[in-house]
C-alpha cells in the first residue's frame, strides 16, 4: 500500500510562501509536514479539506475555520497545519512590518490522497 499527500497552496492572501510579497522584497519561506490520519488510512479515503482565515490589513491570519470537511481525521490534521501557518507568518509579518494586505477571508486546500501500489 502507498500513501500520497499533496499540499495545494492559494498563494493570492499567502505571501510567505516562496514569493517576492511587495516593493520592499520581503521574503519568506515555510516548510510543513503533514501526516496522513491512520483513520483516512485504514479507511482509504481521499479528499480535499479547505480551511478558510480572517485575514487584517497587516496580513495577519487568525480564525481558522474548516469550511470544506473530509473527516478521518483529515480535517483536524489541516487545522493543525493552519495554527503551524499562521505561527510562522506572525514571525513573517515581524520580518517585514510594511506589509499591507486587503483585508478579509482567505482560503488554503489541503488534499489528502490515497493510492494502492499495484
Amino acid at each position: 500500500m502507498k500513501l500520497q499527500l499533496a499540499l495545494a497552496f492559494i498563494v493570492i492572501g499567502f505571501p510567505t510562501f516562496s514569493q517576492k510579497t511587495d516593493s520592499t522584497n520581503c521574503f519568506c519561506s515555510y516548510n510543513y509536514t503533514i501526516k496522513y490520519p491512520k483513520e483516512a488510512e485504514a479507511n482509504k479515503i481521499s479528499g480535499t479539506v479547505i480551511i478558510e482565515f480572517d485575514r487584517d490589513s497587516t496580513c495577519a491570519l487568525s480564525n481558522p475555520k474548516v469550511i470544506k470537511a473530509v473527516g478521518y481525521g483529515c480535517d483536524d490534521e489541516a487545522l493543525r497545519i493552519a495554527g503551524k501557518l499562521i505561527e510562522n507568518e506572525k514571525k513573517c509579518l515581524a520580518k517585514c512590518a510594511s506589509r499591507k494586505c486587503d483585508t478579509g477571508k482567505i482560503k488554503q486546500t489541503f488534499t489528502f490522497l490515497y493510492t494502492e501500489e499495484k
